[in-house]
């Protein structure tokens, strides 16, 4: 929408044609930072998967956080990563 731009150039009554949408901010944060770190965990830690959003049994307590690094050859995990999104 902006590259052809048909977004709302002013706030004149009648000036532009155009609507609005609305992004889940939280959404994008936590799907770029997991991104992100695939990317590092990738080319620094080889021997590490990265899982996001993936449910998992730890000691008989459920937990969904954003993301997990489980090393690939004992296929158990190491890190666990949460990310949040905090308006101050």
């Amino acid at each position: 929408m902006i590259l052809e731009e048909s977004f709302i150039r002013s706030t004149q009554k009648g000036g532009s044609v155009g609507f609005n949408f609305l992004v889940n901010m939280i959404d994008v944060y936590e799907d770029f930072l997991s991104e992100i770190t695939r990317e590092v965990v990738n080319d620094d830690f080889g021997n590490f998967l990265t899982l996001t959003q993936k449910v998992r049994n730890l000691s008989n307590i459920v937990i969904r956080p954003d993301m997990f690094l489980e090393k690939k050859d004992t296929r158990t995990i190491d890190i666990i990563i949460d990310f949040k999104y905090k308006i101050l």
